[in-house]
């Protein structure tokens, strides 16, 4: 596994009005780090359901490519 600095992307149809705001809202914040942390929310989450199902194997599906 190779460490370091990683960068993933997130695209904005800026024709949606919906995502437009969203992308206007995201020039104004912290957003690597809202980003961090609502994946650190999802992450315990997942991992809580998992570790709470016995037959489950410690595998986490975040979805979109690994």
């Amino acid at each position: 596994m190779e460490y370091g600095e990683k960068r993933r992307s997130v695209s904005f149809n800026l024709n949606d009005p919906e995502e437009r705001a969203l992308y206007q809202f995201s020039q104004k914040i912290n957003f690597s780090g809202l980003v961090k942390q609502y994946l650190t929310r999802e992450f315990k989450q997942q991992s809580h359901q998992i570790s709470a199902t016995p037959e489950a194997s410690f595998q986490v599906n975040l979805g979109g490519d690994q």
